[in-house]
């Protein structure tokens, strides 16, 4: 399909040229051409990029906007209206939420989650986990970004973990206990191995229900289990923000038979331990 698109769609009307950074991008050739696309084309190509953001992960999400770049280049409105209202294989319902104290959208074509959280309370966050939970079942991309607003701003007690909303979401929804049980099966729907929160790079990528798993396990062994399974699955080539969630663990329980399972879990599945959190293991030792 991506072969198609680069015959079909974009041989045709563009070429390469390198832009002032020095990379290559693709423009429009001089000239009107001879003839024009069918609507159908295109409309085909915007349904492989919609694929490529469903189902190839956060590398889709790159493949998918070079569709749209082109597509919309040759005069179409069909991306800025999946932009605007996502596939539409998401009911209303489960893509838009609004209460008086919160407000919710979802668009599945740039896999983009907004929140808005009017008042701190225990049913603000209530209502914006069931929306998560929700949309998360109904198949929607796994890869994915949270942009999250509030009137409080906290975050876990964690050394380096980047100050995201996604991050502030649940460093507050935390501070109510019974919604652990919601976040908790927020974040067993969201962990899947080799997908992303897309708006966090570099040294701060992390598998979605990394900022739900990190603030229940600080909480203690009750969820000892989750913490097994998120240290298993992460992708250790490429996320290293556990380490630092070990650690925090570590200073703060010590190495109990559980806090040791944690350590070797997280040395078998990372490429560099955190420095002091090999010699807080080198002086237990």
């Amino acid at each position: 399909m991506r072969y198609w698109v680069e015959r079909t769609i974009r041989a045709p009307f563009f070429e390469q040229v390198k832009s002032t950074e020095g990379y290559p991008e693709w423009t429009l050739k001089v000239g009107e051409p001879s003839w024009q696309l069918p609507e159908s084309y295109l409309k085909f190509a915007c349904y492989i990029a919609v694929c490529n953001v469903k189902y190839k992960g956060g590398d889709g999400q790159y493949a998918a906007g070079s569709i749209f770049k082109i597509v919309t280049a040759l005069g179409s409105k069909m991306p800025a209206n999946l932009k605007k209202n996502g596939s539409g294989d998401l009911p209303l319902e489960v893509r838009q939420y609004k209460s008086a104290i919160v407000t919710c959208s979802a668009n599945d074509v740039f896999a983009t989650i907004k929140i808005s959280v009017k008042e701190e309370s225990e049913e603000a966050y209530r209502q914006v986990l069931d929306f998560l939970c929700q949309l998360l079942s109904f198949g929607f991309p796994s890869s994915y970004s949270v942009k999250f607003s509030s009137p409080e701003k906290k975050w876990l007690f964690i050394k380096s973990l980047p100050k995201k909303g996604v991050h502030q979401l649940f460093a507050n929804a935390v501070n109510w206990p019974s919604l652990h049980p919601q976040i908790e099966a927020y974040a067993k729907l969201a962990m899947k191995e080799f997908e992303w929160y897309n708006d966090l790079e570099a040294e701060y990528c992390a598998m979605p229900g990394t900022f739900a798993v990190f603030a229940l396990g600080l909480l203690g062994e009750a969820y000892h289990p989750l913490l097994c399974d998120y240290l298993r699955i992460c992708d250790g080539e490429h996320q290293s923000l556990q380490g630092d969630f070990v650690q925090a663990y570590i200073e703060k329980y010590g190495f109990t038979e559980k806090g040791l399972e944690l350590y070797k879990l997280c040395e078998q599945n990372i490429q560099h331990l955190p420095k002091r959190l090999s010699a807080l293991y080198a002086k237990r030792k």
